[in-house]
């Protein structure tokens, strides 16, 4: 083989395995003690009520009002409208980046349940620092998703990887 070839296989076989390490997301694989938990998303966006950054676990209606009701500030129409969530069947999970730069965005990337716990595993994508009072390009993103009532504690795991696109 020439050294063109050879440049051209290398070159291939390295943008191969770059682009397989960054199709896995990193810390979202599940244990083999763990199944995946399915959920829904209730809510996603970049405009949140909720001006500081919390990892969210509703298990009654009552929290779930009051949770969205401070959320839904400023929101209008459907947006505004509470979902109705069926806490005998169900529970909700959200991440809430806060306030941050225009650029960044929030995921929950998987939800894996074993016998003594959920793990939820979130990303916030280029998370910058807030506005100063001056600066208008704040976002407050968000994700708020439901998934099938679970007894067990949740803990929050960030991903590793820095994007979510």
């Amino acid at each position: 083989m020439d050294k063109a070839a050879v440049y051209c296989l290398r070159t291939s076989l390295i943008a191969i395995a770059v682009a397989l390490l960054l199709a896995a997301p990193a810390g979202s694989a599940t244990g083999a003690d763990e199944q995946v938990a399915p959920f829904t998303t209730v809510a996603a966006g970049t405009a949140s009520g909720i001006r500081s950054p919390s990892l969210v676990v509703i298990r009654n209606p009552t929290d779930w009002t009051r949770v969205w009701h401070k959320h839904a500030v400023g929101l209008r129409g459907k947006e505004a409208a509470e979902p109705t969530i069926d806490f005998t069947q169900e529970m909700v999970i959200a991440v809430f980046a806060g306030e941050v730069g225009l650029d960044t965005r929030v995921a929950i990337i998987t939800i894996a349940q074993n016998k003594e716990r959920l793990r939820v595993v979130y990303r916030i994508a280029n998370p910058q620092p807030g506005p100063t009072s001056l600066d208008l390009t704040a976002a407050t993103p968000f994700h708020v998703v439901r998934l099938a009532r679970s007894p067990y504690p949740v803990t929050f795991v960030p991903a590793v990887q820095k994007d979510i696109y």
